[in-house]
């Protein structure tokens, strides 16, 4: 036996008693109590007290016992284990169908029809009342608005609800006229069976909307609190005007598809016991889903929003899967996703994450114009993120204690990872950046950056490094620095192109490889390595600067083939036994239009030959496939066969690395051109402030530039088969040279030394003759008169004019012949020797010092303060100091003008009276 409605309304002589709860909500109608009777009973069977009990109407009362549920005992079951599965966390899939009241149900949907109706067509009863009422009786339009199916019910039956909207609509008229607002008010209503809101009477135990009626809300409408027992689903649901489902609890299925939102629409705070699907909808204004919980799977697809989605605070207990939406703005702000979470195809001006990912989390397809933040986010599994193009910043902060993966990506501004910890392994693929950016960054497990291009700056601020570490063909024309980081396992640096690369503050705990590794320049400070560092760029470049650089006993640093226009190692400390610089060259002096010219050239080559080497893989693929095709692969030397063309590969990728690497060198040429007025290269090795002891020099050129060796210890440095060029004091320390012969002089005695170690005594000797020179140019300083210095300076006087300090034969062969001819001229006739002697040396000063006075009196005075100063206990000396007035310049003219001297004696004496043969027996035995 089933239950009926009656209303205490005040009609027909039943009491009037209002519903408490649409009075405390003043609502725009005050619903009359609803009193549920068997259908055998009337209200005069109950008592009073049985009567005060009721005090709902039929959509605030509660739907949850046995007048509305057949099978209320099975569902209060299944709800306590429902309850129970969700404090625990547990996934809860068991289905239950509620068996409803019906005629309890068709009574709830009628009254409400009849409500929407009043608010739906407010406009035209407000103003004309009277023909509105006229209307309604008599048109069959409203008729079949107002019964969604009128062929079921009987006639009598449509007039009753005809006096229904009448009702309401003058309950509407009295509440709320005073500030003319009208909306749908269902706030606390208790949908019983609402299986879907569109249809047929054979899918659908009834519509939600009126018989030829859009499914549109042409009002405001308010479900804040509401619950659906039932499944809730829309199908071109039209929302005119703002619609709030706040606090609401749908216990069944949500689909909300093909709908159409002209205003906000907030389901804050509610709860998705069921799955929960939003789809092929268009939104104009936000959407909100604050502080929701989603118990089920829930989906959102194919989405229009011409502005901002927001998730607050939200919950997805299952699988939530995003995909195909356009929007303004979609904001994950504190965000719990509790199993696998996908986002596909996103299309938005910003998207910020503030979320925790318990599970496998996956990002695809995304195209931001503005800003994508994962901030403070969490990352309990794995995560993939492919595809994604922002064209502002991607920031990303928080965990990944599973596997990460971001792949074939492009961010063109800045992509920012600051404060992120990685727990798992960590790959970066196939990624353009603007400017690349890691602060404070830990990697706990492997590291994996692969083919990577930055149009900017490549940055890695205290990051560290925890397992191995790739760097492979990575791509950047501007500087890559690493910074105050730390590197604990293997490291690889492979097939890189930067344009400045900087080592500040870092260090190397295990083997380092630089392979394949090219740069403009290179700067190594205050940095520490610990093991094998194989620094092995095969490349050109325009400096490498090591400075502030500690090299502890354990390490093994090799540098090798690397051609560069400058070398400059400061402030080095080497404990290292193997610090090597292998196959290192200093490129001949050169302008920017030079450079920048050969580097053309270097480009149009290997172009050439990237070309071919791709046609020659082709030509190896079409011969694959041509054997395929043809059964001749059976017969086919395949090993052999793949090997090549994986050696063509190869050479193929090492081609690219070395295009790349002068179009970097050509672009910061163009960029030193049109910004500086410096048109010339400088080339020089420098080497400051720095202890080598065993750091080893092999094969390598420095016969172009300058050296400059300055306040460091190289003494225990070993130089082998070291080209050094012209080894003299305008090539080897020629400022140090001029300003700090004493400093200059330290530095060749070093080099003499270490060459002597090595037994190269014919470089040792080149260098020996440099400190002597230096020691020259320190006695300058000393005075003549002092008798600490005096036979110093006579003794290093004589050295240098006998044998230029050992490293001239020539001289002492000229000297002996020079004294030679003199001495058998003094013998032959001293005083006539004598006279000859002192007539050139008259004629010599006299003429030299016509010349100074008139027609070089300026050079005439500094040579004078030359000549001063060399007598004087002054230690500067002028800058146009002229070596050759020193003393070792006097020997030598008073040696040949005593040559001279005794020749022309001898000539005189003899007077030619002497057979051939007795002047050499004279001149022999004089």
């Amino acid at each position: 036996m089933g239950y009926r409605v009656i209303y205490l309304d005040g009609e027909e002589g039943r009491p009037k008693k209002n519903c408490k709860i649409c009075e405390k909500l003043e609502r725009n109608v005050i619903e009359p109590v609803a009193v549920f009777l068997l259908e055998d009973k009337n209200l005069s069977d109950l008592s009073k007290e049985e009567l005060e009990k009721f005090d709902t109407c039929i959509f605030h009362c509660d739907k949850e016992n046995e007048i509305w549920m057949k099978n209320l005992e099975e569902y209060k079951e299944w709800k306590k284990r429902r309850d129970e599965a969700d404090a625990k966390g547990e996934e809860f899939n068991e289905p239950f169908e509620i068996e409803w009241e019906e005629s309890l149900v068709d009574e709830f949907w009628n009254r409400l029809r009849a409500y929407r109706f009043a608010v739906d067509f407010y406009e035209l009863w407000a103003n004309d009342w009277e023909n509105f009422i006229f209307g309604l009786i008599n048109n069959n339009v409203f008729s079949n608005i107002i019964l969604s199916y009128p062929e079921a019910i009987e006639k009598g039956k449509i007039i009753n609800n005809k006096q229904l909207v009448i009702r309401y609509i003058r309950n509407l008229q009295n509440f709320r006229q005073k500030d003319n607002i009208i909306e749908h008010d269902f706030r606390k209503f208790k949908f019983p069976k609402c299986s879907c809101f569109y249809g047929t009477k054979e899918n659908c135990n009834f519509s939600f909307w009126f018989l030829a009626e859009t499914n549109s809300f042409r009002k405001k409408v308010n479900f804040n609190k509401s619950i659906f027992f039932g499944n809730f689903s829309l199908y071109k649901l039209n929302l005119l005007e703002e619609a709030s489902f706040e606090d609401a609890t749908f216990h069944g299925l949500v689909e909300l598809s093909n709908f159409s939102f002209k205003k906000k629409v907030s389901f804050e705070n509610s709860k998705f016991f069921n799955t929960f699907s939003l789809s092929n909808g268009d939104s104009q204004d936000n959407i909100n889903f604050d502080f929701c919980t989603y118990h089920k799977k829930a989906s959102f697809n194919i989405l229009k929003l011409r502005k901002n989605i927001y998730f607050h605070e939200t919950s997805f207990k299952n699988i939530a899967k995003f995909k195909d939406i356009t929007c303004n703005y979609a904001e994950f702000e504190i965000v719990h996703f509790y199993k696998p979470t996908s986002f596909e195809e996103i299309k938005a001006n910003n998207v910020d994450y503030t979320a925790n990912f318990h599970d496998i989390a996956i990002f695809k397809d995304f195209h931001i114009e503005n800003n994508l933040y994962f901030d403070s986010c969490s990352f309990k599994k794995k995560s993939s993120f492919e595809n994604l193009e922002v064209q502002m910043e991607i920031l990303f902060s928080g965990n990944f204690e599973g596997e990460v993966e971001i792949t074939k990506s492009k961010f063109s501004q800045n992509g920012k990872f600051k404060k992120v910890v990685f727990d798992k392994k960590a790959e970066f693929k196939n990624i353009k950046f603007g400017k690349m950016d890691f602060q404070e960054v830990e990697f706990k497990d492997k590291a994996i950056f692969n083919n990577i291009e930055s149009s900017d700056e490549i940055c890695f601020l205290n990051v560290n490094f925890r397992a191995s570490f790739l760097f492979e063909d990575v791509y950047s024309k501007e500087t890559t620095e690493f910074k105050d980081c730390i590197f604990q396992s293997k490291t690889i640096f492979r097939f890189c192109n930067y344009g400045l690369f900087k080592l500040w503050n870092t260090k190397f705990k295990q083997e380092t490889y630089f392979e394949n590794t090219s740069f403009i320049g290179c700067l190594i400070t205050s940095s520490e390595f610990n093991d094998i560092i194989h620094f092995e760029p095969n490349s050109s470049s325009l400096f490498l600067k090591i400075d502030n650089l500690i090299l502890c006993n354990s390490a093994h640093v090799e540098i090798r083939n690397l051609k560069v226009s400058s070398l400059q190692i400061h402030h080095l400390i080497n404990e290292a036994t193997n610090f090597i610089l292998y196959n290192f060259i200093i490129r001949p002096s050169s302008t920017l239009e030079e450079l920048k010219r050969a580097v053309e050239t270097e480009i149009k080559a290997i172009k050439t030959e990237i070309d071919k080497v791709k046609a020659e893989i082709e030509k190896f693929q079409a011969e694959l496939k041509d054997t395929q095709t043809s059964g001749r692969f059976k017969t086919l030397d395949v090993k052999g066969f793949l090997i090549k063309k994986l050696l063509l590969e190869e050479k193929q990728k090492l081609l690219k690395f070395k295009e790349r690497q002068l179009i970097i060198i050509k672009h910061a040429l163009q960029e030193a051109l049109s910004k500086t007025q410096i048109r010339e290269v400088q080339n020089l090795m420098e080497i400051q402030n720095s202890i080598l002891n065993n750091f080893r020099l092999t094969n390598c050129n420095f016969s172009n530039g300058i050296k400059t060796i300055q306040d460091s210890d190289i003494t225990d440095a070993k130089f082998v088969n070291v080209n050094w060029g012209e080894i003299s004091e305008k090539r080897i320390c020629p400022n140090l040279f001029r300003d700090e012969p004493e400093k200059a002089r330290d530095v060749y005695r070093q080099l003499k030394l270490a060459h002597d170690n090595q037994k190269d005594h014919i470089t040792a000797n080149a260098f020996y003759a440099l400190e002597m020179k230096a020691y020259e140019r320190v006695l300058r300083k000393k005075s003549w008169f002092n008798p600490k210095y005096f036979q110093q300076k006579l003794v290093f006087a004589l050295h240098k004019f006998v044998s230029n300090f050992g490293q001239s034969w020539l001289r002492p062969l000229i000297l002996i012949f020079l004294i030679t001819i003199a001495n058998i001229g003094a013998q032959t006739n001293p005083k006539l020797f004598f006279n000859y002697l002192l007539y050139f040396a008259l004629i010599l000063f006299s003429s030299t010092l016509i010349y100074q006075l008139i027609l070089a009196p300026p050079k005439f005075i500094e040579i004078l303060k030359t000549i001063i100063f060399s007598f004087s206990k002054r230690k500067n000396l002028s800058n146009n100091d002229l070596y050759g007035l020193g003393l070792d310049g006097i020997l030598w003219g008073i040696t040949t003008l005593s040559a001279l001297a005794g020749f022309l004696t001898f000539l005189e004496s003899t007077k030619w009276t002497v057979s051939p043969l007795d002047f050499l027996e004279v001149l022999l035995h004089p």
